[in-house]
C-alpha cells in the first residue's frame, strides 16, 4: 500500500445533500482515494492480499472523516437506500473485515471492487434514537400488557432497515412482501430469521391498530409469503386491500389479514365457498390429501386451498360478491352469468369500436353475458401476468390449476347428489367448467424460454438407444471397477486384521464408500431409465415389495418389478393403474446389484438398528435406495432431490460427458447450469427418451403407453418430442441401426437387452467420447497390472519378484 498523502479533507459541507449528490460524491472521493491508496501491481491488475488490517483501518479512518465533512452521515438511513442496490452490482472481489456503516462500506466498495459484508451492510444502532421518522407513530399503539413493550422500537427498527433492504425507499407507505423482506434479512447482520419473523409480527399488531384508528394511516400491510405467493395477489391482499379503502369491515379484515389464516377469513367474508373446501377437506377424497403419506399430495392439499381462496378473492375483487353473503357457493360460481354493456366486456379494442358503432347505429345498448367462472379466470390471469412482469397475454398455467381446484372441491362435494337428484344442474356446473377449462386450453399464456424444459436439446444430445445401448452399460462398466477395488481393499483389511471387520480400516472404507455413491448412480439411472415411471416409485420402492430378484425359467436372474395403483401405497402410481413385469435380460448389471445389497444397504440398515436377517432380506420393510443419513421416515428413504437431481442426474451427466462428450457440461452435477439443460438431468426426463424414440421415432406408440403407463394423447402433448429419424441423421446419429436391439429390448413379453459393445456392427457406432473413456480403462488396468508384476524382492511362499535392471540378485537365507 502506498504512502502517499491522502488528498485533503474539504470543508464542512452542511447544505442539503439528495441522492444523486451522495453517489457523485462518492465516486469522486473513489478516484482520489485510489490515486492516494494505490494497490496496483506492475501489470495494472489489483491486488487486495497487500492491504493489511491496520492499513485497512486507516483508509476507513479517512473515508469516514472526509464523508462526515461532505455532510454524508454515515448512520444516515437514506446512505443504505441508495448504496444496497449499487453495492449489489459490484463484482465479488475481497469482503470488508472492519465494521464500516452504509456510506464508509459504498466508499470502500467504489474505491476498490470491494464487497461489504453482512456487518458493513447494515449500520450501527437501533432503538428509538435510529428509528425512521415515518415509522415512529407506530410506537404510540404499543400497550403496557404487549410482551414486546420492551423491545418494539428495536424490533421496528429491524423492520424498517429490511424493508430499506428490500427495495421500499418509502417504507411504510409501501411495503415488500414478506418473501422478499426474508431474503433481504439474510444479507443483513444481527438480522436472523427468528429475529426478523418476531419483528414482522410486531409490525404487523401495530399497524393493525394504528389502521382500526385510522383508516387513512400511512402503513402498508405486509402478507404472508407463503399464501400470497406473490405481492398482491390472493385473498389476504384484497381483504387488506378492502380495508385500506375504507370498508366499513376493516378491523376485521386487519385481523384476518395479521392472523395469516386464509381459511378463516374465507369462512368470515364467504361462508358458503368455506363449507364447500371444508367438506371436502373432510371426505375421502380430500382427507388423503390430509394423511401422512406422500409430499406431492401433501402439498395438493396447499393449492387446493390456496386455488379456491384465489377464486374467492377475484370475486371480491370484481365486485360479484359482497364479504358476508352466504349465498355465494360453487354451484353459484359455475353456473351463475354476468351481463355486462358489450363496449365494458369486448376483450380488444376492434371488438369494442365495433359495439361502439353498433350502439349508435341502433340506438340501444348491447349487454354481453359471461360466465362468472370465466371473468374470474380473466381476473387471475391479468393480476398473474402483471406480477410476472410478463407483456404477453394468454392464461397461465398457475390460473389454470386454481381454477383446477375449485373444480376438484366442486366435483367431490355436489356430483352424487346432483347427478342423482338433479341432473340438469350437474349438467351446467360441469358444462361451465368444460367451457372455462377449453377457453383457457385455446388461449394458453407463454412460457419464458428461462422456464422452458429443453428437452429438445437434452434428446439430440443423448438419443435413446444409445443411451440404452452404450450409455448404461458403460455407467455399469464404471461401477464394477468400484465394486473390485472395493472388494479388494475389504479382501486385504481382512487378512491384514482378521480379528476386526473390514468397517475399521480405512482404505476399504473409503473404497466402500465410493463404491456406495457410484453403485447408487449406477442403480437409480439404470432402472429409471428401464422402468420409464415417476420419481415417487423410485423413492418410495421397497425391496421385496416393489423391487425384487425372481428368477426366469431358464434359470437366468432378473430384477422384477410391481407398480401398484393403491392410494395407500406410497410407490403407487400417479394415475391409479398397476404394472408388474420383468426387465430385459442384461438390463441391470447383476455384479453391481449383489454388491449394492451385500456392501452399502445390508450395512446401513443394521447401523440403523435393523437385524441382520431383515436388513438382506427381501421382505418389504425398508426402501430399495436406503440413506445414510438421518431421517424420520421408518424405511429409510432418500429424498426427491437426491433421488432425481443427485443420483439421476449425476448418472446422466457421467453418461453425456463419458460416451457422448459434452465436455461443456461440468464434473459435478450441483453446477449444472439448470436453465440451459432444465428438465434433462432429472429423473422425468426418462419419459421424454422414452416416448419421443417408441412413440415418434419407432411409431410404437401402444409399447409407449405400457412403458409410462400414460395415454397416448397425454405422451403425444406432455413428452413426446419432434425428433424424428432424419432429426438424428441431421446430428450425427445412426438411431434406424438400432431398430433391431431395441425392438428385441423394448418391445414383446420376452425383452432381452444383449451387449451391444460385443457387436461388431453396433460397436462401429461408438462416440469418440466413448472409445477414448475405454481405452483408457484398457490402458489403466495395463498398468496396474504392470504394477503387481514388478516388485522388487522375496514374497512369501518364496515366489521372486521381477529385478530392476542391473539389481543383483537378493541372497538367500540358507547361504
Amino acid at each position: 500500500m502506498s504512502r502517499c498523502t491522502p488528498p485533503a479533507i474539504p470543508a464542512t459541507d452542511t447544505s442539503p445533500i439528495t441522492h444523486a449528490d451522495l453517489l457523485t460524491r462518492l465516486r469522486a472521493f473513489a478516484a482520489q482515494t485510489r490515486s492516494a491508496f494505490a494497490l496496483e501491481r506492475a501489470d495494472g491488475t489489483r491486488d487486495h492480499r497487500h492491504l493489511t488490517a491496520s492499513q485497512e483501518k486507516r483508509l476507513v479512518s479517512y473515508l469516514s472523516r472526509a464523508l462526515n465533512a461532505a455532510g454524508v452521515s454515515a448512520e444516515s438511513e437514506r446512505c443504505v437506500r441508495v448504496l444496497v442496490p449499487d453495492l449489489a452490482t459490484l463484482p465479488t472481489t475481497r469482503a470488508i473485515h472492519t465494521d464500516a456503516p452504509g456510506a464508509v462500506a459504498a466508499a470502500l466498495a467504489l474505491t476498490f471492487g470491494y464487497r461489504a459484508t453482512r456487518r458493513a451492510q447494515l449500520p450501527g444502532g437501533t432503538g428509538q434514537r435510529f428509528l425512521p421518522e415515518p415509522f415512529r407513530p407506530l410506537l404510540a399503539f404499543v400497550r403496557a400488557s404487549d410482551s414486546f413493550a420492551s423491545q418494539a422500537a428495536n424490533l421496528l427498527t429491524t423492520v424498517a432497515r429490511v424493508a430499506v433492504a428490500a427495495g421500499a425507499i418509502t417504507a411504510p407507505i409501501v411495503m415488500p412482501s414478506s418473501h422478499e423482506m426474508a431474503l433481504a434479512a439474510a444479507t443483513l447482520n444481527r438480522v436472523g430469521s427468528g429475529r426478523f419473523t418476531r419483528a414482522l409480527s410486531v409490525y404487523r399488531s401495530l399497524c393493525a391498530r394504528a389502521i382500526a384508528d385510522n383508516p387513512a394511516a400511512p402503513f402498508a400491510m405486509v402478507p404472508d409469503g407463503r399464501i400470497e405467493r406473490a405481492q398482491g395477489r390472493g385473498l389476504l391482499w384484497t381483504l387488506a386491500r378492502l380495508a385500506r379503502d375504507g370498508h366499513e369491515r376493516a378491523d376485521e379484515f386487519l385481523a384476518l389479514v395479521a392472523a395469516g389464516d386464509q381459511l378463516a377469513a374465507l369462512r368470515m367474508v364467504l361462508p358458503g365457498i368455506a363449507e364447500d373446501l371444508e367438506e371436502y377437506l373432510e371426505t375421502p377424497r380430500g382427507e388423503r390429501k390430509k394423511r401422512d403419506g406422500s409430499t406431492h399430495l401433501n402439498r395438493t392439499q396447499h393449492d387446493v386451498i390456496d386455488g379456491v381462496c384465489s377464486c374467492a378473492a377475484a370475486l371480491l375483487d370484481l365486485g360479484l360478491a359482497a364479504p358476508g353473503d352466504d349465498s355465494v357457493d360453487l354451484e353459484s360460481f359455475w353456473t351463475a352469468l354476468h351481463s355486462a354493456p358489450a363496449t365494458e366486456s369486448a376483450s380488444n379494442a376492434k371488438m369494442r369500436r365495433r359495439a361502439e358503432r353498433r350502439m349508435i347505429l341502433t340506438g340501444a345498448l348491447t349487454l354481453t353475458v359471461t360466465p362468472v367462472a370465466r371473468l374470474v379466470a380473466d381476473r387471475l390471469a391479468s393480476q398473474s401476468l402483471a406480477l410476472s412482469r410478463n407483456a404477453g397475454t394468454g392464461y397461465p398455467q398457475v390460473v389454470a390449476n386454481d381454477l383446477w381446484s375449485a373444480w376438484a372441491v366442486t366435483y367431490a362435494v355436489y356430483s352424487d347428489d346432483l347427478e342423482k337428484d338433479e341432473p340438469e344442474i350437474w349438467v351446467r356446473m360441469q358444462a361451465g367448467w368444460l367451457a372455462v377449462r377449453k377457453h383457457m386450453r385455446k388461449r394458453r399464456a407463454a412460457v419464458s424460454s428461462g422456464r422452458t424444459k429443453q428437452k429438445l436439446l437434452g434428446l439430440r444430445a443423448m438419443p435413446t438407444p444409445y443411451v440404452l445401448a452404450f450409455g448404461l452399460p458403460m455407467l455399469a462398466q464404471h461401477a464394477r471397477r468400484a465394486l473390485v477395488r472395493a472388494q479388494r481393499f475389504i479382501a486385504r483389511a481382512t487378512e491384514l486384521n482378521p480379528g476386526l471387520g473390514w468397517e475399521h480400516d480405512r482404505d476399504a472404507r473409503r473404497a466402500a464408500d465410493h463404491f456406495a455413491d457410484v453403485s447408487l448412480t449406477y442403480l437409480v439411472t439404470a432402472l429409471a431409465t428401464w422402468v420409464s415411471m415417476r420419481k415417487n416409485q423410485y423413492v418410495h420402492a421397497r425391496y421385496g415389495t416393489h423391487v425384487r430378484m425372481v428368477t426366469r425359467h431358464d434359470g437366468m436372474r432378473v430384477i422384477h418389478t410391481e407398480w401398484p395403483g393403491d392410494n395407500h401405497d406410497r410407490a403407487r402410481v400417479k394415475t391409479r393403474n398397476s404394472r408388474s413385469w420383468m426387465l430385459p435380460v442384461g438390463a441391470i448389471d447383476l455384479d453391481v446389484w449383489d454388491g449394492y445389497l451385500t456392501l452399502v444397504r445390508a450395512p446401513r440398515l443394521q447401523k440403523r438398528g435393523a437385524s441382520v436377517e431383515d436388513a438382506a432380506a427381501p421382505n418389504g420393510l425398508f426402501a430399495l435406495f436406503v440413506t445414510d443419513e438421518k431421517t424420520q421416515d421408518d424405511a429409510s428413504c432418500f429424498s426427491d432431490t437426491q433421488i432425481s437431481r443427485i443420483y439421476f442426474g449425476g448418472g446422466l451427466l457421467w453418461i453425456a460427458r463419458n460416451v457422448f462428450g459434452l465436455s461443456e457440461l461440468p464434473e459435478k452435477v450441483e453446477h449444472i447450469d439448470r436453465s440451459r439443460w432444465h428438465g434433462v438431468f432429472a429423473v422425468h426426463f426418462v419419459r421424454d427418451l422414452k416416448a419421443t424414440y417408441l412413440g415418434t421415432v419407432l411409431g410404437e406408440w401402444g409399447a409407449a403407453e405400457e412403458h409410462t403407463l400414460d395415454e397416448v394423447r397425454t405422451l403425444r402433448l406432455h413428452y413426446a418430442q419432434t425428433v424424428y429419424g432424419a432429426s438424428y441423421d441431421a446430428a450425427g446419429w445412426n438411431v434406424s441401426a438400432f431398430d433391431q436391439w431395441s425392438r428385441r429390448a423394448l418391445l414383446g413379453s420376452d425383452r432381452v437387452a444383449t451387449d451391444a459393445l460385443s457387436s461388431p456392427d453396433l460397436r462401429a457406432l461408438l462416440p469418440a467420447a466413448a472409445r477414448a473413456t475405454l481405452q483408457n480403462w484398457q490402458r489403466a488396468d495395463r498398468e496396474e497390472a504392470r504394477k503387481a508384476r514388478t516388485t522388487v524382492g522375496r514374497v512369501s511362499g518364496g515366489s521372486t519378484r521381477r529385478r530392476r535392471p542391473g539389481q543383483k540378485p537378493p541372497v538367500s537365507a540358507t547361504q
